[in-house]
């Protein structure tokens, strides 16, 4: 589209109630994660880097973004909880005893109950489900991740807010570069200007919690 064009739709998205935008953000989230398309549709890379224009800045893109991305995981994760759990713990391949009784599956799920760690600080559960939103390990989709943390004796709130912090930090990212997105399209060089001002701003507090974040996530483990 034109410049006019696409400065016209950023205008519309704009205006549009807060409520609507976000329900419909959600739900996208929602049958990504459920569907488990998200390695063959970026809906985890556009949502966040529009978030910006719907949503007024990187920082309030980035927050709505981590929010609602961990709504839609936690789904799975409830679903995994109430309808899975025995099924992963039963299943065998012929001949051999179900995997929840091997000493792998045992050790595995062992680091996601903070109550096998009694001593710690910040507890067990919330640092293993942290570094898995960070780095998924297991050679499955992404989000089937969430699944498998459902199936575990991890704490819900250990869940939510490991996963929040996991991709506040992700999000960030791209929320700048969809607010740069935006500066290269509005109309007026007093606009534009003004939004390379709140750029640079946002920009600044926000790479400070990104350090912050990674800090202290380094020295979790």
């Amino acid at each position: 589209p034109k410049k006019e064009e696409m400065s016209g739709y950023i205008e519309y998205a704009q205006q549009l109630p807060f409520a609507a935008k976000y329900a419909a953000f959600q739900g996208v989230f929602a049958l990504e994660k459920m569907l488990l398309i998200g390695e063959l549709i970026p809906v985890g890379v556009i949502l966040p880097t529009i978030s910006p224009v719907l949503f007024g800045g990187v920082a309030a893109g980035s927050l709505v973004t981590a929010f609602s991305s961990t709504i839609a995981s936690s789904v799975n994760f409830v679903i995994g909880r109430e309808l899975l759990t025995e099924q992963v713990k039963n299943f065998s391949l012929p001949n051999t005893a179900p995997i929840g009784e091997s000493g792998w599956f045992k050790a595995v799920y062992r680091r996601f109950d903070s109550a096998q760690f009694p001593n710690q600080t910040i507890p067990e559960g919330f640092k293993t489900m942290l570094l898995m939103r960070l780095a998924p390990l297991l050679p499955i989709p992404t989000d089937a991740h969430w699944y498998v943390a459902g199936t575990t004796n991890i704490k819900f709130w250990e869940f939510f807010s490991a996963h929040f912090v996991g991709t506040f930090k992700v999000a960030i990212l791209d929320a700048y570069f969809g607010s740069l997105l935006l500066s290269s399209v509005v109309n007026t060089k007093e606009v534009e200007e003004a939004a390379k001002t709140a750029l640079i701003g946002e920009t600044i507090v926000i790479v400070v919690i990104s350090v912050i974040i990674t800090n202290v996530a380094s020295g979790l483990f």
